[in-house]
């Protein structure tokens, strides 16, 4: 039954949460999906470590995005790549001071944010296999539109439920 329950909040988790794709969102302008990116209040958690670190997952998916739709011709797999490896890198950074502090507070929903931590960074650690993947670009577009909408979704629906500190 743990493998069903695993399998099940993955397919929620990757699948469905990918109902619209921001390339294809009304012949969007550049400028515009790199708005779509910007961090604003409606995702402030008010626990002001989470809510910086959170900033900066954006900024790094907004500079992924501004690089592959700004580029003219091929896509550089290479240098969206590197900043899909930097994203990995904050990401596990971010989860592990995210969860610490769920600790600390002894958040009862602990246990599902890791799960749902746990299928964002399976997603970007897929990257590592997608080398010889025919269409680069349409693989890089989906798996930031994966990215994007799980973050949007996760800071929305669950971390905002994570109680701040104490004042």
């Amino acid at each position: 039954i743990l493998y069903l329950t695993k399998w099940l909040y993955q397919h929620i988790m990757g699948s469905d949460t990918l109902i619209g794709h921001i390339w294809n969102t009304v012949d969007k302008k550049a400028d515009e999906i790199d708005d779509i990116c910007a961090f604003t209040e409606i995702y402030w958690t008010h626990i002001p470590l989470v809510d910086k670190e959170h900033a900066k997952l954006f900024e790094i998916i907004g500079r992924a995005y501004h690089f592959v739709n700004h580029s003219d011709g091929e896509l550089d797999y290479d240098g969206v790549m590197g900043i899909l490896d930097e994203l990995e890198d904050y990401t596990h950074y971010h989860f592990g001071h995210e969860e610490e502090y769920m600790e600390s507070i002894a958040y009862t929903g602990l246990e599902a944010q890791k799960r749902a931590h746990a299928v964002f960074l399976a997603k970007l650690a897929d990257k590592d296999d997608a080398e010889n993947i025919e269409d680069r670009r349409a693989y890089v577009e989906d798996l930031l539109d994966f990215l994007f909408a799980w973050l949007n979704r996760h800071i929305l629906k669950m971390d905002k439920l994570i109680p701040g500190p104490k004042v």
